[in-house]
């Protein structure tokens, strides 16, 4: 027996082939469990260097992640990828649209800065902004950072929290932009910060001061062979 057309359903005892269909989300199940975490690139990443310094230590070893992702998290990391991609596409139509006076950058990378080849800094910030004043020279940069919140967590928002403006300060000082907005996504309203502050951070030298030190503490260690 087979079940691959409408015509098919018409066939004596046919039935018990659809129990085949209902083993679907049984094998996505299984899938999602046996997912190995992403490999990462060596370096101090942007997102945990305000995290404990021996995962830093770890990253600049470029030591094999062997733990795997629970499907919850990979889920929730999918959807985040897929948001990001999303909102990212809207700001290259915006910028396209504004007649010069707008351009945006998805992905922009901080590893070939001077700062983040002495630092070991591999990551990524989100986007960047160029505003053009009317002779369509650079008037303000600001960088992007998109983050999603459940419904609760977005209602109770005062300003970014401090382990996203840590990372964003990274980005700041290698890509040095002056500002970066904070997009955060209320995933079930389907809300968003608007760019003025406390979403819109100004860069600060004490936070990125505190920042530098810690990524040299970490490289110390990691040139002694030291967790």
């Amino acid at each position: 027996m087979r079940l691959t057309s409408i015509k098919d359903l018409l066939t004596p005892g046919i039935q018990t082939l659809e129990q085949e269909a209902w083993k679907l989300v049984q094998t996505y199940d299984g899938y999602l469990d046996d997912v190995d975490a992403d490999h990462r690139e060596p370096g101090i990443h942007a997102s945990e260097l305000n995290t404990c310094r021996r995962q830093v230590v770890y990253s600049l070893f470029n030591t094999e992640r062997k733990a795997k992702v629970e499907a919850k998290w990979r889920k929730k990391f999918d959807v985040g990828t897929a948001l990001h991609g999303m909102v990212q596409g809207h700001f290259e139509k915006m910028a396209a649209r504004s007649n010069g006076r707008l351009s945006f950058e998805r992905k922009v990378r901080v590893d070939d800065t001077p700062l983040a080849k002495e630092l070991f800094l591999t990551s990524s910030c989100d986007g960047i902004f160029t505003i053009f004043d009317d002779r369509e020279q650079p008037l303000i940069r600001i960088a992007l950072e998109i983050k999603s919140k459940a419904p609760d967590d977005y209602e109770k928002m005062k300003e970014p929290e401090k382990k996203h403006n840590d990372q964003a300060h990274v980005y700041m000082a290698c890509l040095d932009t002056p500002f970066t907005w904070f997009f955060y996504w209320n995933k079930g309203k389907e809300q968003y910060t608007p760019s003025v502050p406390p979403f819109l951070v100004k860069f600060d030298p004490v936070i990125w001061a505190h920042l530098e030190t810690r990524a040299r503490e970490c490289i110390a260690f990691a040139e002694r062979g030291e967790l």
